[in-house]
């Protein structure tokens, strides 16, 4: 048994793989499991270091997820995996084109590397390709399942092959995870977006080369999902990358959010005070001001009295840049008039924040 340098899981001899030489491909392994929130981004640079001068051994299991991740970006930006017919294996190869690596993976790339080196498509381009040579497909990396993605994707239009990659992104998505093996320990799941919902499931686009019986300038665009989990037996000397990554303390939560509007009402389903349905809500704005009104019956029984959550940013007030702290009434204090104004003036040239409050009112 050996330790894997990057996640110190133990595996077996006949399992390792040492790291690259290249300093720039081990850059690219680290930066794209930092990206899919499975390595801690802290440790990325001196990781790659280590593996660069040290080879010590690796995972294999980290090479793949790092190839699916770029992939599944890659399956964003309507780009993927291609074949060809290799009379040297055994029967198609799947492999990337150098000119379908996204301009936007590279730049992303290249910024998390803060300059220490400079990443381009070839790297990019060999790093995927050495992946799928050695494992794909494989117990670690199944063979993954075309499924033809209809509309306008075939003659060229790419806004609705997007469309449809993250429509079918999301659904494989959602089946993937209700039909996951209780037995297998999964990684850490990605940051909830339209993106990792793909690089999740591994998908890319494959432009194959039209049939006789096809329009001649047509290429057909495919959708791929991985047809089976990955078998526990050959992840058993790396079940999770990182099972005790946190954030750093860089990651701070900001104290201010932007909300979608539909986003906001799924909130107001039960009141926040009792966790009662709620009968009725209602949302309305003044300036800025998202200002939720709601009836719950359990609270009030009287069906007159309303309820309202208010969400605001500070107004200015005639003494300066001031912020607003406490309870006031909207109507006079947003106008200026503080004459039922309960807050307190304080202080604060450059900070604007967002006041949570809740007040109850005659409609």
């Amino acid at each position: 048994m050996r330790t894997c340098s990057i996640c110190g899981e133990m595996y077996a001899d006949s399992s390792a793989r040492s790291g690259s030489r290249s300093r720039i491909q081990n850059m690219i392994l680290l930066k794209a499991l930092s990206l899919a929130k499975q390595v801690d981004g802290g440790r990325v640079y001196s990781l790659a270091e280590f593996l660069s001068n040290s080879r010590p051994p690796i995972c294999r299991l980290h090479e793949v997820r790092a190839a699916q991740y770029l992939l599944g970006e890659m399956a964003i930006a309507g780009k993927g995996i291609s074949h060809f017919e290799d009379p040297n294996a055994d029967g198609r190869t799947a492999y990337v084109s150098e000119g379908d690596i996204p301009h936007e993976l590279i730049s992303v790339l290249n910024k998390v590397a803060e300059g220490s080196v400079k990443i381009t498509a070839r790297d990019i381009n060999k790093f995927l390709n050495g992946a799928l040579k050695r494992y794909y497909p494989s117990k670690i990396w199944p063979e993954m399942k075309e499924v033809v993605v209809n509309g306008g994707a075939a003659h060229g239009d790419d806004d609705s092959i997007v469309a449809s990659i993250e429509m079918r992104a999301e659904e494989l998505l959602s089946e993937g995870l209700s039909n996951r093996s209780s037995t297998y320990t999964s990684l850490p799941e990605p940051p909830s977006s339209k993106t990792s919902a793909a690089s999740e499931c591994f998908l890319a686009l494959s432009h194959n080369e039209p049939t006789s019986s096809e329009n001649p300038s047509a290429v057909t665009h495919h959708l791929f999902r991985s047809t089976q989990e990955p078998d526990p037996a050959a992840l058993g000397y790396c079940s999770t990358l990182s099972a005790n990554f946190k954030p750093s303390s860089e990651e701070a939560t900001p104290s201010c959010f932007l909300v979608d509007r539909e986003m906001l009402m799924e909130l107001f389903k039960f009141c926040p005070h009792c966790g009662h349905e709620l009968s009725g809500t209602e949302l309305s704005a003044v300036g800025p001001t998202a200002i939720v009104s709601f009836t719950c019956d359990q609270c009030h029984r009287d069906s007159s009295k309303v309820q309202r959550w208010v969400s605001r940013c500070a107004a200015p007030h005639s003494e300066g840049r001031t912020l607003k702290i406490g309870t006031c009434d909207l109507s006079t204090c947003e106008a200026g008039e503080d004459s039922n104004c309960s807050s307190q003036d304080v202080e604060a040239p450059e900070r604007k924040v967002v006041r949570l409050e809740y007040k109850e009112e005659e409609p």
